[in-house]
Formats: structure tokens, sequence, C-alpha cells
């Protein structure tokens, strides 16, 4: 997807994404002490449960591409253009609650192409894109403008009221009328229509696609040299798209109505409804009793809690939006308004909160659907770090607290919401107050809050109320209420938003879910940079006279720059590099070096040599050479090779030839072309197909910078996917021990692991049985070749009960399940999944079955839950145990299953 670190949280800056929808906790944790790396665990019903989330990064929104298909465009790059809007279509999730997507053509009439709500998959928008023909003639694009705010973005084409609209609109010259133009534009734009315009070539008017586009142009006019060009803007045009359908920046921290400090949080009077439109309550079940606390919107799906308030909860977590009267479901608010329940999916807690001293006590709730923004529900802004300090110190009256705490001397919980004028302390003040009154250091990311009348302080069940500020006309989150103050007259310890640590951990919730949905099958290290596969990178540099010195010093800065993304070491990725010119040279095999800075360094100390371009012999080399055992290629780790050269080959025939004993020899070759000098014919030649994704061009050597990213995503993709395939069996225990409701428990992980997968006959095969007395066979390996059908089989499987064959199942899973004749193919990965809750009824026979699956080349996952003998399950694992064996804990499994695709 082209979604990366998010940038500094602001006021008004949010940026959400969507998620499945699955029930799910999260706890972070570092992993070997770098802050960069994190772990994650996923409670699921309070149990260890499994770690992949997939998330599609993009709000809700309703696109129509607007093609050129005029004369100037020409059939072959209109190709080009199709190819260019799937890539950019394919980055969205499609259906009717997610991503729409519509698509007219233009020459001298618009065309029809799909509506919006025609195709509910990204599947089928791909087909139909293929089948669309190419026209001609003129350029009439103001008639095409005319016609998609009204008829493309109308109801009838499926437009959904109160949905982001945005139009991207691609074209490669001058329309037939520039006036006209500018005023359907104009038009389109006052409809609600958010515009992005792509020029492509040199015969754009650029000052046409600014009067085309939103403002500002420097973030909606997007221009590509060419339409073979396109490719290097898909990926920002993809993440601009993405950016306008969550429209989160005009709507924070304004209240519809005035906000009146009617109430104090003790001895006071409450607040009316949606005067607070930011605070939600925050509930869910305890060990023994029902738990509420406060909260705040941050975002589309996101509120912010204490995480004492999150960790308490232990199962039915919710939270209610618009809520006043917490005693009274629901309540009607304003207008046609009620308040809304909505389900909290994932909890993420500080990684180091602590409960005893209250330090770091803060959680990120994501929502299980969007809230639907209104007088009674909308964002507080949250703080921009450089203004902070400056904002607390000029807004002494401006701040307020709220919450539905005790209200009285009886300590009975408020029923409304209610709010209190309050001030911050210096820290200095704070730290003394914190030492003095408790005879301690004050906790980590924490500050004193004190109300202007001493006797309106939060106290019992405040947690997680709100510490707003005034600044400009919108109300910024300042704090989060930890340890309510009550009735000992000392300020009140809140979580300060303000601080760096607690905006940097906001971001990284953010990073996490946004990198999530690329990572597809990942991941137990989340990384705030790119997360590749384990491979061998060979990258073969063009030096040759053609080249220069100084576009070659241009060179290996590009080379340098996509290294870097990778994570580089004898179990990742590991990287060689050779030049050639009249003959290949050896720089460093793909063993040498162990860090990416030494990487670095040696690519510094290549000089320049200079001489012809025999691209056939460099690409010879890599093959007998770079690639071989004696130079750190790994047997069963994917290679990929990038050739960046700038001219025609010496010998194109025979590179041709070397180029396919390279692609024969399993290599994926990726092949940069700069300037004008290349024989794009030659460059498809070397590449691996398709062309559109592995080959790469630049207009200069100092235009390589443009296509670095997307290029080291290419890399990272291939490292990724290309590993994986392998052929998966899951063995699941259906035996009476564990019951009606743990069997479809385990089918529900199952089926969230297998999601994950690219199902196919040239991608991942999965099958499944299931044992008690006797083995099952439910689907095999070749039977479904979606994930969506396999969904569906697993859903189907019902549950029998009886006694626990382990040794039956384990032969019939060799016997039958792993056979050609069940779709097993020779010489991919197999892999068994073995979920059991109890004892096999042999288990010397488990014990030799499992051996001989284990001598049959399958590895075996052992997971064991409840009351499982460890001996059994590491009988029947794969060695080492510490890795294959598994005890209610399915997060390790994920890990696993990667490092086996890996």
């Amino acid at each position: 997807m082209g979604i990366g670190v998010i940038g500094s949280q602001s006021c008004g800056s949010q940026s959400d994404v969507e998620s499945d929808r699955w029930g799910v906790r999260v706890m972070w944790s570092q992993i070997d002490g770098e802050s960069n790396r994190w772990g994650v665990r996923v409670m699921e019903n309070s149990q260890p449960a499994y770690l992949v989330l997939f998330v599609s990064a993009c709000g809700k929104a309703d696109f129509v591409f607007l093609l050129d298909e005029s004369g100037s465009v020409g059939a072959v790059d209109f190709e080009t253009a199709k190819t260019f809007v799937k890539n950019v279509a394919k980055s969205f999730t499609v259906g009717p609650n997610e991503i729409q997507i519509g698509l007219d053509t233009f020459a001298s009439d618009p065309r029809r192409h799909f509506k919006l709500n025609r195709y509910t998959t990204s599947a089928e928008i791909q087909t139909a894109i293929d089948a669309i023909d190419y026209v001609g003639s003129g350029t009439s694009t103001a008639d095409a403008l005319a016609f998609m705010v009204s008829d493309s973005f109308s109801a009838a084409s499926g437009a959904r009221e109160g949905v982001t609209k945005i139009a991207v609109v691609i074209t490669d010259g001058e329309s037939n009328d520039k006036a006209a133009t500018r005023t359907q534009a104009k038009l389109a734009r006052e409809a609600g229509i958010t515009i992005l315009a792509v020029g492509v070539g040199s015969n754009v008017d650029e000052t046409e696609l600014n009067d085309i586009a939103s403002d500002p142009d420097s973030q909606y006019v997007f221009k590509a040299d060419s339409f073979d060009a396109l490719k290097t803007i898909q990926d920002v045009l993809a993440k601009t798209a993405c950016e306008v359908s969550q429209p989160e920046t005009s709507e924070c921290g304004h209240a519809a109505l005035q906000n009146a400090v009617t109430g104090r949080m003790l001895n006071g009077r409450p607040n009316g409804r949606c005067e607070w439109p930011w605070m939600v309550s925050v509930r869910g079940k305890t060990s023994d009793t029902d738990k509420q606390c406060g909260g705040v919107i941050v975002g589309r799906n996101k509120v912010i809690t204490t995480a004492a308030c999150a960790q308490g909860i232990t199962s039915g977590i919710e939270v209610v939006i618009g809520e006043n009267n917490i005693y009274k479901d629901n309540e009607p608010l304003l207008s046609s308004l009620i308040e809304k329940v909505i389900a909290v999916e994932t909890v993420v807690v500080h990684p180091d909160y602590n409960s005893v001293t209250t330090a770091n006590d803060i959680a990120v709730l994501k929502l299980g659907e969007n809230i639907e923004y209104s007088t009674c529900a909308l964002p507080v802004c949250l703080p921009d770090v450089i203004l902070a300090d400056s904002c607390q110190q000029d807004i002494t009256h401006q701040c307020t607290m709220g919450g539905w705490g005790a209200f009285d001397d009886s300590l009975k919980r408020s029923k409304r919401l209610r709010t209190t004028y309050a001030k911050f302390l210096g820290p200095e003040v704070c730290d003394a107050i914190y030492k003095y009154a408790r005879n301690n250091f004050l906790p980590t990311n924490t500050a004193c809050v004190e109300s202007i009348n001493k006797r309106d302080n939060p106290c019992l069940y405040d947690h997680g109320g709100m510490v707003v500020c005034s600044r400009n006309g919108r109300w910024i989150l300042h704090g989060i209420i930890t340890l309510p103050s009550c009735f000992d007259q000392l300020p009140s310890l809140v979580i300060d938003i303000t601080s760096q640590a607690i905006q940097d951990f906001i971001k990284k919730i953010y990073a996490y879910l946004a990198m999530a949905s690329q990572m597809l099958t990942c991941v137990i290290k989340i990384k705030m940079h790119t997360a590749c596969g384990k491979a061998d990178f060979v990258f073969l540099l063009d030096e040759s006279g053609s080249v220069g010195s100084v576009n070659f010093e241009t060179a290996k800065t590009f080379v340098k720059n996509v290294a870097k993304s990778f994570t580089v070491g004898p179990n990742e990725i590991q990287i060689g590099l050779d030049t050639f010119a009249s003959n290949p040279r050896r720089h460093f095999k793909l063993n040498r070096y162990t860090t990416s800075a030494e990487i670095q360094t040696a690519i510094d100390a290549i000089d320049y040599a200079g001489g012809g371009t025999s691209t056939a012999d460099a690409l010879a080399f890599m093959v007998s050479d770079s690639f071989s055992a004696a130079s750190g290629a790994r047997e069963g780790v994917i290679k990929i090779a990038v050739v960046i050269t700038d001219g025609v080959s010496n010998d194109k025939a025979a590179t041709r030839t070397q180029a396919k004993l390279a692609r024969d020899a399993g290599i994926t070759i990726l092949a940069v072309g700069v300037g004008s000098n290349v024989d794009e014919t030659e460059l498809n030649d070397i590449a691996s197909d398709p062309d559109s994704q592995y080959v790469f061009k630049a207009d200069s050597f100092d235009a390589l910078k443009t296509i670095q990213d997307v290029l080291a995503k290419t890399a990272c993709e291939v490292s990724q996917t290309a590993g994986g395939k392998a052929d998966f069996v899951f063995l699941l225990d259906e035996s009476v021990s564990v019951g009606a409701a743990d069997f479809e428990t385990v089918k529900t992980f199952v089926k969230n692991v297998t999601k994950f997968f690219t199902v196919g006959p040239n991608d991942i095969q999965i099958g499944l049985d299931t044992f008690a007395s006797e083995p099952r066979r439910y689907f095999n390996l070749n039977q479904y070749t979606t994930s969506a059908e396999i969904q569906t089989a697993i859903a189907a499987i019902d549950y029998v009960g009886t006694g626990t064959s382990t040794a039956d199942a384990l032969a019939f899973m060799v016997s039958d399940s792993f056979s050609a004749a069940s779709g097993a193919r020779e010489g991919v990965v197999k892999i068994a999944v073995v979920i059991t809750d109890g004892e096999s009824n042999d288990k010397a026979a488990t014990r030799t079955q499992a051996k001989l699956a284990r001598d049959a080349g399958i590895t075996i996952l052992a997971v064991g839950v409840g009351r499982v003998e460890d001996t059994e399950l590491n009988d029947i694992a794969s060695d080492p145990d510490s890795k294959y064996v598994l005890k209610a804990d399915f997060l390790k499994a994920v890990k696993i299953i990667q490092d086996e695709l890996a």
C-alpha cells in the first residue's frame, strides 16, 4: 500500500485507518530494548490469541477516475494509464461500506464504464478496467467534469450521502475549452468533490491542471513526464487520496454548542447534553462487576483513556458516543440524535504503563466502526508539541476538567457529565508537592492540575476524564485524569498529552495500524520503516564509459538509499554488489557485510572504471558467482537482482539469453534504465515479468531518487511474497474434552490466520482435517483457490467429540492430506499445524507417527490448549521445541508460519 510512518499528530490532523473487526486486545512491548522495534501481544476474550491485524488504511469514500482517451494519448499509452489506475485502485479496500470506485473516460464526449456501486471487490474493478477499449478524438474536459458532477457522483450512480467524494482526473494535453474547463472544475469543487489532477507528458498546461485541482495545488496536482513514468507517482497519489478520505482537519476541537462549565466535578451541577461532544464513557465487565470510566474521541474510530480503565475491563469493552446520563441507555440527545454504543476492537496500552505508580497511564481504543460526526460526537484536537508549553502558560483560566466521578460527600457517582475550570501547575511545583504529600517521585509523563475552586476536585470514578484547553477557537486535549485528588485538596495527576514521549506513543500506534495492512501475513517485529522478508540481493551497477564518474556517484547514492531500506543480517536481508563495463567486477559478496552501515561504507569506496557495456557477461557472472553458495547465497532463500544501466548492451541477443538463464535459475530481476539512450525492449528482456512491475525508468541519474522508494517497495514485496509458496494442513482436535464452544474458538483462530494468505495454485494451498476417535477430511489442499472459499468451508465444519486418536490423524495426514492426489506440490514447503487440548490415546504411536511425518519433510507446529502434556507436544513438533511447541499462545504460531514462508 504505500503507507509509511504517519507524521506528527497535531490539532486537526488525525489519520484514521479501518481494520477487520475481531474484538482483540493489544499489549505493546519493546523488543531487544530498541525503541523502533515492537512486539505485540494480542488478547481475545482475555486469552492470548493471534497477532496479525489486517488494516485498510483509508476511510469511507466515493472515488471516480476520469481518464483521458483523446487522440493524443494513443492506444499504447492508454493501456499504461489503465494499469496506473488499476495499481492506484488496488490500494483501497472496496465495498459498500468502504471505498467505492467508478470510472469514466473522455475524448470528444464522456463515457461511463462503471458506476460507484457497480463493483464490490477490487478484483472485479481490475477486470472491468482491463475490458475498457480505447476511442480517441478530442479533449472535452469540461463536458467530462460536468458529466461527473451530474451523473457519476449522483445517488443513482451509487454516491453515498455524507461520504467524501474524490475525483482523479488524468490527462495528457490541453482541453478544447479552457474557460469552460475552469468553470466546470469550480462547480465540481463547490459540489464538495475533491479533485486530484494528474498531468502526463510535456504538452500538459500546468495552469489548467491548477484550475482543475483542489487547493492547494502543491498537494493535489501531480505530474509525470510520460505515461510510463506514471508508476513513479502512483504510491504518493494513492496516499494523498487516502488522506483526503479521512476528513478530520476541520472538525477537531469545535463544539457545536457553547461550552458552558455549568457544573463542578465534586459538589456541583451537571452539564447539558452534547456540550462536550468528544467525551465518551468507556464501560464493560470486570471479574465480578460492571466498570465505567471516561474517554475522549480523537479520531473517527479512536478514543483515548487510561490504561487502568482499559485493563480493568476484562470483557465486553465498549464506548458510548454522546453519553450524558450514564444510567440511561439509548439516551435521546438533540434533535433526532441518540447516543450510540460502539464495541472496542483493539486496546493498545502504553508499553511502560506502571499500575503501581500510574506512570504512562494511557491507552488508545480502536473502535469496531467509525463514529458518525454530529453535534454530539466530534473529536478533540491533539496538541502540537511545539506549542504545548506556551499554550499551558497563557491558558491558566481556559482549561476544563470533566468526568462522571463522585459529586458529593457520599461519593456517589454522578449520572451526568460534570466539569470545572482548571489550571496546570509547573513541573517543579508539581514534583515538590508530590514528593511532600505522597512521599514519592512524580510518575513519568504526568502533570498536576488543580481546579480554580479548590472544592471542585476530580474524585472517585473520574479516571479517563478530560482536561482540555481552549486555544485559537479550538479545544485541545492536554491531559487525561489518572489520579483524582478528591477530598485531600491536592492537585490531581493527569497524563500529560503534551509530552513528547506520549506524543511518540500515539504516533507509533497510528504507524503500527497503517503498516499492518502492508505486512499481510506478518508480523512479530513491527518496524517504523520497511519490514522485508529474508532475501539475497545483488545490485548490478553499470559503470560503462557512457555513465561518467559524476553519474556513477549518483547511481551509488541511489543504491545506498535503496539498500538502507532493508534490515541487513545473516538471518535477514543479505546484499552483494557487482559493477560492469567491458567486464564484471565483484565489490562485495552477499555474506561480506552484516550491517547496513558497513554496506554504506563499502559502496562509498567503489571507484569508477569506464569501458564498454557487457551486460551479458555481467549477468552470467552474477548467476555463476554472485549467487553461489561460496558468495553467501542461502539455499531456499529468495534471490533478487537489481540491474541499473544507462545504455544499450554490446550484444542484445546474448543479454537476452543470459537474463533468461538468470530468471530460470530462480532469480527475480528488477531492471532500472536511466536516461534517454536506454533500449526499453532490452530492459523488458532483462527484467522478470510482468514488465509493468519489474521495469523502472528515470530520465536522468539525478531523477533516480524519484523512483528509489517504489523500487525498494517492490523489492521488499518480492522478498515477502516470492518465498511464500507452501502447502498447509491444519489438524484440529475435536475430541470430547474440547467441547463445542472451544472448538468454535479454534475454528475462528484458523479462519483469522488463513485469511492473510494469498491462496492459489501458485501461492499458498490450505487443507484441513479434524480428529477425534478417527480423522475427518474437510477439504484437500487444492480444493479451494481463494481465501473467501476457505473461510466459508471452515465455518461449515461441525463438532463431533469422542476420543483423541492423534496417531491415526498424523498417519492420515502423511499418507493422504499431503499426497499428490490431495494437491500437494513437489518441491513446495509442507507445514502442519496440529492443535490439541489433551493427551492422545496412544502416546507411543503418536510419537512414531509424528517422526514419520517429520521424516517425510513436513514441518510440524504443535499448539497445546489447556492442560496438555509437554512431553507429547515435544514428541509431535519439529525441533527445536522452543520454536515449534506452543501452549495457549497463538501469537508465536503466526511468527513461526511467517518464518517458514521466508
